[in-house]
């Protein structure tokens, strides 16, 4: 996706993103802190926005979506620019 971008949402987070073409399978959500990358969807999900529910008050993270291939193979894609969020949930 080309732009990804996250809104606070009682006490979690909101991952959204513009949907690419039609031939895509889905989209996986990655969530970085400090230097570990973690995967958040256990399945490619068809839309957003993603729901970040294990993000914590006062922590800053770094969020990135990658596509997947309608194909057979599921192919995943290049993930997005990193968007960065500190102190986002209020709650």
């Amino acid at each position: 996706p080309d732009r990804v971008w996250i809104t606070p949402a009682h006490g979690a987070l909101e991952i959204h993103w513009t949907e690419t073409d039609g031939k895509t399978g889905g989209y996986h959500v990655y969530r970085r802190e400090g230097k570990e990358i973690i995967r958040l969807t256990a399945t490619p999900l068809a839309h957003p926005p993603f729901v970040d529910q294990g993000a914590k008050k006062g922590a800053t993270y770094s969020y990135a979506v990658s596509a997947v291939s309608a194909q057979a193979d599921h192919k995943e894609g290049l993930l997005s620019k990193w968007i960065e969020v500190r102190n986002l949930i209020t709650e």
